[in-house]
């Protein structure tokens, strides 16, 4: 995630992600996908896995009616998603001009969110039941997704690629390399996130809401916040998930 964050930076600092470049994020996305799926047969079925479907019932359809009955469930759910994809970009887009903001804030915040909803759910849902791995990659794979697959074929199909603005470049992308950065300690030290470090990367994200606002709406200490974020809440944040990571590196190799 880090490197296709970084790779994803480094295309958008002329201002624009060219078609080709998309290009290469969506071949990026096809290689990372046939990768894991080979890593995945490599490795099998966990016991558990295994016990869970040995005590699964028998299904009471034939495999046929089983496949197609799942297929319509798909299509039906794809058809509901594209529509409500087209009402979630109506809706923000009015909400953008209620609010006197740019689509820009509108986008990393309310269309940001209601896309991240099933997210949410699904990691939620997973994390309830024990499934940890299910919701850690359920994040992992959004954020490669989105990068490769999604912002990829946007540029690909666009004739003149996807424009970066200004403001994105210097203060978006950089914390958006940030948390990913910092979310690296923070999951590494004792295999984890712990209730504390959930709440502060809330608080984050709404402390970035705000400035974004701040900034958008032209408020006089936009910039100084912004900076603040940036220079010092970030990097003061990195250096202690940094300590946190030796002192476990440590406990382990000692153990």
């Amino acid at each position: 995630v880090i490197a296709v964050s970084l790779l994803t930076y480094v295309m958008a600092l002329d201002g624009v992600i060219a078609p080709w470049e998309g290009a290469i994020l969506v071949a990026g996305s096809v290689i990372y996908t046939i990768n894991a799926i080979r890593r995945g047969r490599r490795q099998g079925l966990t016991d558990e896995e295994i016990l869970e479907a040995a005590a699964r019932p028998a299904p009471r359809w034939s495999p046929v009616w089983q496949i197609a009955f799942d297929m319509g469930l798909i299509a039906a759910g794809l058809g509901l998603m594209t529509l409500g994809a087209d009402w979630l970009v109506q809706g923000a887009t009015a909400a953008a001009r209620a609010f006197g903001v740019s689509e820009l804030v509108i986008g990393l915040s309310i269309v940001a969110v209601g896309t991240s909803l099933p997210e949410v759910a699904t990691t939620v849902t997973a994390t309830v039941r024990g499934r940890r791995d299910i919701a850690v990659g359920n994040v992992i794979g959004s954020n490669l997704f989105n990068l490769l697959l999604v912002l990829g074929a946007c540029a690909a199909v666009s004739p003149d690629g996807v424009k970066i603005s200004a403001p994105a470049l210097s203060f978006d992308f950089p914390i958006m390399m940030a948390v990913i950065i910092l979310a690296w300690p923070v999951c590494y030290t004792n295999g984890s996130i712990s209730r504390i470090e959930g709440v502060v990367f809330l608080s984050l994200f709404a402390a970035y809401l705000g400035l974004r606002y701040f900034s958008d709406t032209g408020h006089p200490m936009a910039a100084s916040l912004q900076a603040g974020m940036l220079w010092g809440v970030y990097p003061l944040l990195m250096i202690v998930g940094c300590i946190q990571t030796v002192r476990t590196w440590n406990r382990v190799r000692r153990t």
